[in-house]
């Protein structure tokens, strides 16, 4: 069995739908909700930031598998759309949808490519846990 990894995120309300936001004391940003439902747009919001999750887990995914198959790469960009919706009066993340375009070097051999093609969503941890769903617990300290 492996060792549980722990992602520890401290989020600081700043004001309004606004929180700035450290990542392992080490990365800092800041997420504004406000963005998504009143239209402002000081900083990406928590669908953003979900959908540049699965978009980028995706992609390292796939440059990883790329290079483990000998497929090497020359350059990758990938597309993502989140659709939002309401769902039974609330807004929701709906669906997503994810464009990989990779650009392979001459020598990579198209069953090589194939192959990394079939398996590398397999490896992407975001993506599968958000298609499965995550248990998430909520306590209230009062």
């Amino acid at each position: 069995m492996s060792k549980k990894q722990i992602i520890d995120v401290e989020l600081k309300w700043i004001g309004g739908l606004k929180y700035d936001i450290h990542i392992r004391g080490r990365h800092q940003f800041m997420v504004d909700a406000s963005s998504e439902t009143e239209g402002d747009d000081e900083a990406p919001a928590p669908s953003d930031i979900l959908a540049a999750a699965v978009g980028s887990c995706l992609s390292s995914s796939f440059t990883f598998c790329a290079s483990k198959v000998k497929a090497e790469l020359t350059s990758l960009t990938a597309n993502v759309k989140a659709e939002i919706s309401r769902v039974e009066g609330y807004l929701r993340v709906t669906g997503i949808d994810v464009t990989l375009n990779p650009q392979f070097k001459r020598e990579a051999t198209a069953k090589n490519q194939d192959r990394c093609i079939a398996i590398f969503r397999n490896y992407c941890t975001v993506t599968e846990s958000v298609r499965r769903g995550i248990p998430v617990n909520v306590t209230v300290k009062t």
